[in-house]
């Protein structure tokens, strides 16, 4: 199976994350300010998905495509395994060589 994550209309095709590592999550995020009097003129609420992703045993051309994505300065379109298509940032990224032919790289994702 493969996700699908980069600018949107030419997303790359990646392996599936591997799945003790993947986690999909939905947090509130809130907001509000006031006048200098204290009266409250703005509140709004909503819910955000993130992702802490993990890709192991990739391929040294996987690695590349994938790190190409993630290290872009833009906005990503992002196909998580579980469906649908999410705009989001990327909030922290690493990668590491865990063999002679193999790579690992972790992700953390916000819809924006």
């Amino acid at each position: 199976m493969t996700t699908r994550i980069g600018l949107s209309g030419s997303e790359k095709a990646v392996p599936d994350p591997h799945r003790p590592g993947y986690a999909p999550a939905a947090l509130p995020v809130a907001n509000s300010e006031r006048a200098l009097d204290g009266t409250l003129n703005t509140t709004w609420v909503a819910m955000k998905r993130r992702w802490h992703v993990e890709w192991r045993l990739l391929t040294a051309a996987q690695h590349t495509t994938l790190w190409t994505e993630l290290i872009r300065q833009a906005h990503l379109s992002w196909q998580p395994p579980e469906g649908g298509t999410y705009a989001v940032r990327v909030m922290s990224a690493t990668w590491r060589r865990t063999s002679a032919a193999d790579y690992a790289v972790e992700a953390d994702l916000e819809e924006v």
